[in-house]
């Protein structure tokens, strides 16, 4: 009978330190999880792709972008396209044939300055159509990135400036990104920016009026980034849009 009782009280032991064991384990895992952090809980740091531009002039209400790069495909691609037009209301925006929402919830009037985007997954060109509310016989121009693994596709600050300079003072999460649109009625019209790289200078040309687009990439722990666009005349009535992403 004592003997049962050493066993009994020895198995007792057993499955104490058994149990305290695995109760470290999960603990030392959850520090690992910690620890490695960005690809555990955040996965890969977002990134931002300037993929290229394009326009088209006719009087129409329908415009069609054939063949547009949108980088490479993966899981996490976000195509983000900027649309400028004037003469009437951009309505909407398709990727590859699939409703892209409206990013920005400005809505400058005149020339329009507008971002849209969409989650795609596959391929590496996409066809882009935007529709306007009515027949326009100017140019509708288009640019379009690519952003990837973001944490939500849903912006966390957008702005839109009518003044010149266009200053765009947006909050840019650490490690964030953010898109910015501008624009101009004054073909020839030059600009200087602040805060972020031009991915695309238009001066002048096709359509009467010039086109600024670019990013930026925030820093870890970076402060929150001062967007600023300066046209060379007000007299252009400039129009900017910005988003920022995480």
């Amino acid at each position: 009978l004592e003997f049962r009782r050493v066993l009994f009280r020895s198995n007792d032991f057993v499955e104490f330190f058994r149990r305290a064991s695995c109760s470290v384990d999960r603990r030392r895992a959850r520090i690992g999880d910690a620890v490695m952090g960005t690809r555990i809980i955040g996965g890969p740091l977002p990134s931002i792709t300037y993929c290229g531009t394009a326009y088209a002039s006719a009087s129409a209400s329908t415009f069609t972008f054939t063949s547009q790069s949108i980088s490479t495909a993966s899981n996490r691609r976000f195509v983000i396209v900027g649309v400028v037009a004037a003469g009437s209301t951009i309505n909407s925006v398709t990727i590859g044939g699939v409703s892209a929402p409206r990013l920005d919830t400005g809505d400058p009037v005149g020339t329009n300055a507008k971002l849209f985007g969409l989650l795609v997954t596959s391929g590496t060109t996409a066809t882009v159509v935007v529709t306007m509310s009515a027949s326009v016989s100017n140019t509708v121009k288009i640019v379009t990135w690519a952003a990837y693994n973001l944490v939500s596709t849903t912006p966390r600050a957008d702005n839109e400036s009518l003044s010149d300079p266009a200053t765009l003072n947006m909050t840019v999460r650490s490690r964030g990104i953010a898109v910015i649109l501008a624009t101009s009625n004054l073909n020839g019209a030059t600009y200087t920016t602040s805060g972020f790289s031009a991915d695309l200078t238009v001066t002048s040309g096709v359509g009467n009026y010039p086109v600024l687009a670019g990013h930026v990439v925030s820093v870890p722990g970076g402060a929150p980034l001062a967007l600023s666009v300066d046209y060379s005349s007000s007299a252009g009535g400039p129009r900017a849009v910005a988003i920022s992403l995480r």
